[in-house]
């Protein structure tokens, strides 16, 4: 089992200074206080935290500076994902619940994903806090994954979101 913890905007900005000031990264941070519940409590097997940065992140989507590179990461992340499904519902093959997991997936991920149906068209609507490149790499994971059910998918991307609408 995994946990999945937010921190609100407060601490968050808080465990950057003090990672300043003992000059550690803040995920060092986060894995030392964990630790610390770990060993009062003894709840947990392990414990690990990792911090999705935003200047590492930005820094990393500099590198998907080609068509190529972009499929590339979106198929590694294709392949997490469908391991996710896989593990989450063995005997799943319905697109619904292909869905359902994909919002599962990306919630763990800190991306909000939306879904909203009508007749034969299916949205999903994706926001996270990184930019169009981040949004170009979630869309083509998505149509990838999704690929067994329709080929007949619309994509927006914009920064920080994107939308696909599938025709089922």
């Amino acid at each position: 089992m995994t946990i999945s913890v937010r921190l609100s905007k407060e601490i968050e900005d808080e465990l950057r200074e003090e990672a300043k000031r003992e000059r550690k990264n803040i995920s060092d941070i986060v894995n030392a206080a964990l630790e610390k519940y770990h060993n009062e409590y003894k709840y947990f097997d392990s414990i690990n935290a990792h911090h999705l940065d935003p200047v590492m992140i930005n820094e990393f989507m500099k590198l998907a500076d080609t068509p190529e590179k972009i499929q590339s990461i979106a198929d590694a992340g294709v392949i997490m994902t469908n391991k996710f499904i896989a593990y989450q519902n063995h005997q799943s093959k319905s697109f619904d619940d292909h869905i359902e997991l994909l919002q599962k997936f990306f919630k763990l991920h800190s991306v909000i994903l939306s879904i909203s149906k009508n007749s034969n068209t299916t949205n999903l609507v994706g926001v996270h806090e990184f930019g169009t490149v981040f949004s170009d790499i979630l869309s083509r994971g998505i149509i990838k994954t999704l690929i067994k059910f329709t080929e007949n998918v619309e994509t927006v991307i914009d920064e920080g979101s994107f939308t696909l609408k599938i025709k089922e």
